[in-house]
Protein backbone atom coordinates (compact mmCIF):
# COMPACT_ATOMS: atom_id res chain seq x y z
CA UNK A 1 0.00 0.00 0.00
CA UNK A 2 0.75 3.18 -0.88
CA UNK A 3 1.27 5.53 2.43
CA UNK A 4 0.72 8.35 0.40
CA UNK A 5 -2.47 7.32 -1.57
CA UNK A 6 -5.44 9.88 0.18
CA UNK A 7 -3.23 11.26 2.41
CA UNK A 8 -3.40 15.04 2.16
CA UNK A 9 -0.01 16.43 1.01
CA UNK A 10 1.40 17.94 4.14
CA UNK A 11 4.04 20.94 4.33
CA UNK A 12 6.91 20.80 6.67
CA UNK A 13 6.41 24.24 7.62
CA UNK A 14 6.39 25.27 11.73
CA UNK A 15 2.27 25.08 11.57
CA UNK A 16 1.67 22.04 9.72
CA UNK A 17 4.00 20.57 12.24
CA UNK A 18 2.53 22.15 15.35
CA UNK A 19 -1.11 21.29 14.08
CA UNK A 20 -0.16 17.81 13.94
CA UNK A 21 1.25 17.87 17.59
CA UNK A 22 -1.46 19.30 18.88
CA UNK A 23 -3.51 16.47 16.89
CA UNK A 24 -1.07 14.02 18.85
CA UNK A 25 -1.04 15.49 22.03
CA UNK A 26 -5.31 15.31 22.73
CA UNK A 27 -5.13 14.22 26.57
CA UNK A 28 -8.73 12.43 26.07
CA UNK A 29 -7.00 10.59 22.23
CA UNK A 30 -6.99 6.89 21.96
CA UNK A 31 -4.28 5.63 20.11
CA UNK A 32 -6.98 5.19 17.38
CA UNK A 33 -7.11 8.38 16.89
CA UNK A 34 -3.69 9.37 16.76
CA UNK A 35 -2.65 6.43 14.62
CA UNK A 36 -3.33 7.71 10.82
CA UNK A 37 -1.09 10.73 11.93
CA UNK A 38 1.43 9.12 13.09
CA UNK A 39 1.96 6.68 10.20
CA UNK A 40 1.84 9.95 7.63
CA UNK A 41 4.37 11.15 10.14
CA UNK A 42 6.73 7.94 10.15
CA UNK A 43 5.91 8.32 6.18
CA UNK A 44 7.11 11.37 5.91
CA UNK A 45 10.10 11.05 8.46
CA UNK A 46 11.47 7.94 6.23
CA UNK A 47 10.98 9.97 3.12
CA UNK A 48 12.95 12.88 4.14
CA UNK A 49 15.56 10.62 5.84
CA UNK A 50 15.97 8.82 2.63
CA UNK A 51 16.47 11.63 0.87
CA UNK A 52 19.42 12.95 2.89
CA UNK A 53 20.97 9.42 3.38
CA UNK A 54 21.08 8.75 -0.69
CA UNK A 55 22.76 12.29 -1.40
CA UNK A 56 25.78 11.40 1.02
CA UNK A 57 26.02 14.92 1.96
CA UNK A 58 27.37 15.78 5.34
CA UNK A 59 26.19 18.68 7.56
CA UNK A 60 27.49 20.44 9.89
CA UNK A 61 26.66 19.80 13.61
CA UNK A 62 24.35 22.14 15.06
CA UNK A 63 24.90 21.03 18.83
CA UNK A 64 22.50 19.03 20.66
CA UNK A 65 19.56 20.24 23.02
CA UNK A 66 19.95 21.24 26.59
CA UNK A 67 20.18 18.22 29.05
CA UNK A 68 21.24 16.05 26.48
CA UNK A 69 24.66 15.00 27.16
CA UNK A 70 24.09 14.58 31.14
CA UNK A 71 21.26 12.25 30.51
CA UNK A 72 23.14 10.19 27.66
CA UNK A 73 26.24 10.20 30.22
CA UNK A 74 23.69 9.18 33.15
CA UNK A 75 22.66 5.91 30.79
CA UNK A 76 26.00 5.22 30.00
CA UNK A 77 27.43 5.06 33.09
CA UNK A 78 24.42 2.51 34.05
CA UNK A 79 25.40 0.55 30.58
CA UNK A 80 29.03 0.86 30.30
CA UNK A 81 30.64 0.18 26.23
CA UNK A 82 27.46 -0.27 24.81
CA UNK A 83 27.74 3.02 22.90
CA UNK A 84 30.92 5.17 22.26
CA UNK A 85 30.98 7.72 25.62
CA UNK A 86 28.83 10.89 24.62
CA UNK A 87 31.98 13.19 25.18
CA UNK A 88 33.90 11.62 22.92
CA UNK A 89 31.26 11.37 20.63
CA UNK A 90 30.10 14.68 20.73
CA UNK A 91 34.05 15.86 19.79
CA UNK A 92 33.55 13.59 16.53
CA UNK A 93 30.43 15.80 15.29
CA UNK A 94 32.16 18.89 16.15
CA UNK A 95 35.11 17.73 14.46
CA UNK A 96 33.65 15.73 11.58
CA UNK A 97 30.30 17.16 10.66
CA UNK A 98 26.86 14.83 10.85
CA UNK A 99 25.16 12.41 8.15
CA UNK A 100 21.98 10.87 8.30
CA UNK A 101 21.56 7.03 8.16
CA UNK A 102 18.38 4.37 8.58
CA UNK A 103 18.58 2.11 10.93
CA UNK A 104 18.54 -2.20 10.06
CA UNK A 105 14.92 -1.67 10.49
CA UNK A 106 14.45 1.62 8.71
CA UNK A 107 10.38 1.12 7.51
CA UNK A 108 10.20 0.80 11.64
CA UNK A 109 11.50 4.51 12.09
CA UNK A 110 14.97 3.85 13.24
CA UNK A 111 16.50 7.32 11.97
CA UNK A 112 19.81 8.46 12.91
CA UNK A 113 22.69 10.84 12.29
CA UNK A 114 26.18 9.72 13.27
CA UNK A 115 29.25 11.82 12.23
CA UNK A 116 30.20 11.85 9.05
CA UNK A 117 33.26 9.52 9.04
CA UNK A 118 31.74 6.86 11.25
CA UNK A 119 30.30 3.52 9.50
CA UNK A 120 29.03 2.26 13.02
CA UNK A 121 25.44 3.31 13.25
CA UNK A 122 25.17 1.22 16.41
CA UNK A 123 27.79 2.73 18.34
CA UNK A 124 27.82 6.79 17.00
CA UNK A 125 23.82 7.33 16.77
CA UNK A 126 22.29 10.12 18.38
CA UNK A 127 18.41 10.46 16.76
CA UNK A 128 17.78 13.97 15.31
CA UNK A 129 15.26 15.05 17.63
CA UNK A 130 18.53 15.68 19.93
CA UNK A 131 20.11 17.83 17.95
CA UNK A 132 19.52 21.56 18.77
CA UNK A 133 16.52 22.89 16.20
CA UNK A 134 17.60 26.32 16.55
CA UNK A 135 20.75 26.28 15.44
CA UNK A 136 19.89 23.76 12.27
CA UNK A 137 20.85 25.77 9.11
CA UNK A 138 20.10 22.89 6.52
CA UNK A 139 16.00 23.30 5.91
CA UNK A 140 15.68 19.66 4.66
CA UNK A 141 17.45 18.58 8.51
CA UNK A 142 15.47 21.00 10.47
CA UNK A 143 12.53 19.14 8.41
CA UNK A 144 14.00 16.26 9.88
CA UNK A 145 14.00 16.99 12.92
CA UNK A 146 10.68 18.36 13.80
CA UNK A 147 9.22 14.87 12.22
CA UNK A 148 11.41 12.75 14.80
CA UNK A 149 9.57 15.07 17.29
CA UNK A 150 6.43 14.68 16.00
CA UNK A 151 7.07 10.45 15.42
CA UNK A 152 8.33 10.15 19.22
CA UNK A 153 5.57 11.55 20.37
CA UNK A 154 3.16 8.79 22.93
Amino acid sequence: MNMNEGAPNIVLENEAADRMIEQLMVTDATVEDVRPVKERVKFLLLEKAKELFESHETFPFPGTRSGLRDRLKAEQDDYPGFSTPINVLLNRFDQEGMKVVLGAESGCGNVYVIPANSDDVYMDNLFPRHLALDKITDERVRALVRLDDLYSLR
